[in-house]
């Protein structure tokens, strides 16, 4: 496996191509394949004007931002080429007691 370091100074996303063992077949987007079996959790600033922007960027928006009982703020969109990427904002900070407790609440 190769590995490549990108400098700091760029402070942009960079395009990584990763071999798994000696796998020699190219990988392919989830929009070509008809499916994401991943989803990215990105934790950001403002959920709901990150969620506008993207919108406006191209994104297609599976789930609206919403409140969710762990203590976030979030909204899940797919990207052109089929990822799913869920946005978040901390809302709340909440004991693994409190979270169980909203879940069983919510689930019940």
């Amino acid at each position: 496996m190769t590995s490549v370091q990108i400098p700091a100074r760029y402070k942009h996303a960079a395009i990584a191509h990763i071999m798994i063992g000696d796998a020699t077949a190219p990988f392919s987007t989830p929009a070509s394949l008809g499916a994401s079996s991943v989803g990215l959790h990105v934790y950001i600033n403002n959920v709901d004007a990150f969620t506008e922007h993207a919108k406006k960027s191209g994104v297609k928006e599976l789930q609206p931002p919403q409140d969710m009982f762990y203590g976030a703020r979030q909204s899940m969109v797919q990207d052109p080429y089929g990822h799913i990427w869920i946005f978040l904002t901390q809302t709340e900070d909440l004991s693994t007691q409190e979270i169980e407790q909203r879940a069983r609440m919510l689930f019940k």
